[in-house]
């Protein structure tokens, strides 16, 4: 990063534990997720804490603040329609703790477009149905919240630009 650039933290120093932490975070979300169907409350929580103790340590308490609020309404409205359980939408408040409100406005419109893409192939798909125990399931369907772990994780890596 050059030095005229601006980061996305008050203090250059913090960037990369910032970024690990929520790399470590998004990972072990993703993995706990395939194997539980679940992001348990407590990844969530950390994530929240981390977004805490760096607001304290780089000054910018109102951009944590943003990022927070900012990762609750997306989040909750990944919720609400449907497309993500309530564990995608702590964690997407989590990341915006701890990243600032440009997280998750990125991670929700990348998600968004990922959602969109699998959308239109399933309604050119026609929906298998499933016998199992007495329950009809259906096949050909995408998991919302993983969607939105790829979100951020791909929204993120947009954000910090690595390339350059």
């Amino acid at each position: 990063m050059n030095r005229r650039e601006k980061s996305v933290f008050g203090n250059e120093v913090l960037t990369t534990p910032a970024i690990c932490t929520v790399a470590i975070l998004l990972l072990l979300a993703g993995w706990i997720e395939t194997r539980t169907k679940k992001i348990p409350n407590w990844l969530s929580l950390l994530g929240l804490t981390s977004g805490i103790v760096l607001a304290a340590l780089d000054q910018l308490f109102l951009t944590h603040a943003c990022g927070l609020l900012l990762g609750f309404v997306i989040g909750v409205a990944f919720f609400i329609s449907g497309f993500a359980g309530g564990g995608a939408a702590k964690l997407m408040m989590a990341v915006g703790a701890i990243i600032g409100p440009a997280a998750p406005i990125a991670s929700g419109a990348v998600s968004l477009l990922i959602l969109g893409y699998f959308y239109s192939v399933q309604k050119l798909k026609v929906p298998v149905e499933i016998q199992h125990k007495g329950k009809a399931t259906r096949r050909n369907t995408i998991d919302g919240s993983l969607v939105l772990t790829i979100g951020k994780v791909v929204g993120i890596v947009l954000l910090l630009k690595p390339w350059k």
